[in-house]
Formats: structure tokens, C-alpha cells, sequence
């Protein structure tokens, strides 16, 4: 019995290849790179709340007085937020993220 395949290869040449890829793959580097793309928004272009306030799930965006650096308050970047609870005068909601002004 022979040592030679159809297209005329013996099998230590597939075997031979077959380690060769291999090890080929063993070194290939693979890499998963994520781009952010950022829409800035003009929040001052959106209509203000209503005068009967926020509803219930509205997206919002505010700012807030923070503490800066330098421990002196400051006005915030605009925020966004999702209103998820609404009692009375008070008003709950989630921070979605924080936008940068330019």
C-alpha cells in the first residue's frame, strides 16, 4: 500500500502542512477595537420642560452645581437622565451619561 495520496502528495507532506498552519495560527494576533463615535448635541436647540414638568420615562438633560477641581462649585457638563418615578414635587430619574461640552 502506498504512502501517496490522489493529488500526488505523500501524507508526511499533510502532515508537514498541516503543522506549518498550525503553528501559523498558534502566532496570529488578533485584536478587538472599539470606536466610540460621539454625536455632540446642542442641548440649548431643545424645547424646555413643559410647565406641567417631566413625564414619567422622558429623557432629559440638565446641569448640575458640582464640586470642581479646586473644591469652588461649579455648573456641570450637560447630563441626560430617564425620569423613572414621579411623586408629588419630586422628581426620580437615572443618569444615562454625561456629555462634554466643545
Amino acid at each position: 500500500m502506498s504512502d501517496v495520496g490522489l493529488n500526488g502528495s505523500s501524507h508526511m507532506d499533510t502532515e508537514e502542512s498541516i503543522k506549518r498552519a498550525k503553528s501559523a495560527a498558534e502566532k496570529d494576533v488578533y485584536s478587538n477595537r472599539s470606536q466610540i463615535i460621539e454625536n455632540p448635541r446642542d442641548y440649548n436647540s431643545y424645547h424646555a420642560v413643559s410647565s406641567g414638568g417631566p413625564r414619567l420615562n422622558d429623557i432629559i438633560a440638565f446641569k448640575m452645581i458640582e464640586m470642581s477641581e479646586n473644591y469652588t462649585p461649579g455648573l456641570s457638563e450637560f447630563k441626560e437622565g430617564k425620569v423613572i418615578s414621579i411623586q408629588e414635587d419630586r422628581v426620580t430619574f437615572n443618569i444615562l451619561n454625561q456629555v462634554k461640552k466643545k
